[in-house]
C-alpha cells in the first residue's frame, strides 16, 4: 500500500499534476524552461502551475509511487544487467553499467548519446516514467549533473531545480529498496555520489 510505504520512508506528498502524457519529464524538464509556456501542462484555474507542480514539496506521480510500492524487480523489463531491448531506459542502463559513463560525467564530457537520451526522456509519459523508476532517477541525475556544469554554478539553486526536487523525493525510496536494487545495473548511489562531488564546488 502507498500509505504504508509513505510511513516507512517518510515520503508523504504525491503530486496530483501528472496524468497520461502530461508528465513531470515533459512539463518540468525542458531546455530554457520552455514548459513554462506549454498550455498542455498548466491550468491556473485548477492550481496546476509550474511553481505548484515542478517546485513543490511533492513532485513524484502517483504512478511512480505505486511502482515503488509494488517493489522489485527493478530491471525495467530489460532483464539481467548487460541486456537491452533497444528501448530508451534499457539503452541508458547499458551505458550506466559502463565505467566510461562515470568518467565522462566526472570530466563534464557528456557523451552525445546521453544528450540525445535526455531529449527523448523529456517526452516520456507518466506510465513510461513509472514503468522504470530507476531509469527515471538516472535521467533526473543526468539533468542535475548537467545543470551543475562549472559554467552554470552561479545560476544553480536546489530549490529552483525540478530535477533535484524529484531526486530528493526519490532518494529515500531508493534507500528503502537498497537490497532489491543491488545488482540491477543502475548504480543509483554512484549517480548520487557524482552529484555530491559536483556540489562540493558549488557555493550556496
Amino acid at each position: 500500500r502507498i500509505e504504508a510505504l509513505d510511513e516507512s520512508v517518510g515520503v508523504y506528498d504525491v503530486s496530483q499534476c501528472w496524468e497520461g502524457d502530461v508528465s513531470f519529464a515533459k512539463c518540468c524538464i525542458s531546455p530554457g524552461r520552455e514548459a513554462l509556456y506549454d498550455p498542455s501542462c498548466w491550468d491556473a484555474q485548477t492550481g496546476f502551475t509550474y511553481a505548484t507542480c515542478c517546485l513543490s514539496q511533492g513532485v513524484v506521480s502517483f504512478d511512480e509511487m505505486r511502482s515503488w510500492a509494488s517493489g522489485p524487480p527493478f530491471d525495467c523489463g530489460c532483464g539481467p544487467p548487460g541486456n537491452s531491448d533497444g528501448s530508451l531506459f534499457c539503452e541508458v542502463r547499458r551505458h550506466v553499467e559502463d565505467e566510461v559513463f562515470f568518467e565522462a560525467l566526472q570530466q563534464s564530457s557528456f557523451l552525445h548519446y546521453l544528450i540525445e537520451a535526455l531529449a527523448t526522456f523529456r517526452f516520456q509519459s507518466v506510465p513510461e516514467m513509472a514503468r522504470c523508476v530507476l531509469g527515471t532517477f538516472a535521467m533526473m541525475a543526468v539533468e542535475v549533473i548537467f545543470e551543475l556544469r562549472p559554467e552554470n554554478f552561479e545560476h544553480f539553486s536546489m530549490s529552483s531545480s525540478p530535477a533535484f526536487r524529484h531526486l530528493s523525493q526519490t532518494l529515500p525510496l531508493i534507500m528503502h529498496h537498497a537490497m532489491d536494487i543491488e545488482g540491477s545495473g543502475w548504480h543509483p548511489f554512484a549517480l548520487w555520489h557524482t552529484i555530491e562531488q559536483r556540489m562540493k564546488y558549488h557555493i550556496f
